[in-house]
């Protein structure tokens, strides 16, 4: 079903919430951005944490405000499960949902890149062991140390390319050009004169706009060049 798109999302709410269909409803739900629901689904009624996490997958797009948070919303559905009446179970045999700090600490740990981490680790209950805690706080910790070494590294590779830049720009400037009364541009023929002109590495000159219109390109060598 989540490989056709031909079908309407909008008629689910006219469907009553009987028990039956539910991974059907799930897939609706999140075609809808209506995660909250699609996710409590497959953590709540199914139980199938495997599927919950392969739908976070499915919708994250951290340019999204409501898609970024997917991975932030399952791990408050496991650490404060949410009352089944966000579904439509007013009445029936479902059992209310239980915290599975657990499946809350592996969220973290697999996916502190993809999730607020300091809002994620305040979801979990006071009384979580500190041992079980701290593997997920290794990976928080990895992460943040990976976000930070990338943020370095972006840095100076973007100083270093200031510097180059910088430098090509001084080298350019002691570079002293003679334009002479038949100082011609080599695309075209015609003389330079007055005209804005381009230098390439060789010492070939080129006005501005022939510059321009063979996109930088410098002209062909002639014979006995």
């Amino acid at each position: 079903m989540e490989n056709f798109d031909i079908y309407s999302s909008t008629p689910i709410q006219l469907v009553p919430w009987c028990n039956a269909l539910f991974e059907e409803r799930a897939l609706l739900l999140g075609r809808m951005k209506r995660h909250e629901q699609a996710i409590a689904i497959y953590t709540n009624i199914l139980h199938d944490y495997k599927a919950a996490e392969n739908y976070c997958n499915t919708y994250y797009d951290k340019t999204n405000p409501d898609d970024a948070q997917v991975f932030l919303t399952l791990l408050k559905m496991y650490a404060h499960p949410s009352d089944n009446s966000i579904l439509g179970f007013l009445h029936s045999n479902v059992a209310k949902p239980k915290p599975n700090i657990p499946q809350a600490l592996k969220v973290i740990k697999d996916y502190a890149h993809r999730i607020d981490t300091v809002q994620g680790v305040e979801f979990l209950s006071a009384d979580t062991k500190l041992d079980e805690l701290w593997v997920a706080l290794e990976a928080v910790l990895q992460s943040t140390t990976n976000r930070r070494r990338n943020i370095e590294l972006h840095k100076g590779l973007y100083y270093a390319s200031m510097l180059r830049t910088k430098s090509n720009c001084s080298k350019g400037e002691g570079v002293k050009v003679n334009i002479a009364s038949t100082s011609g541009c080599a695309h075209c023929g015609k003389k330079i004169s007055n005209s804005a002109f381009a230098r390439f590495p060789d010492g070939t000159l080129v006005h501005y706009y022939c510059f321009k219109q063979n996109n930088g390109q410098p002209p062909p060598k002639r014979d006995g060049r």
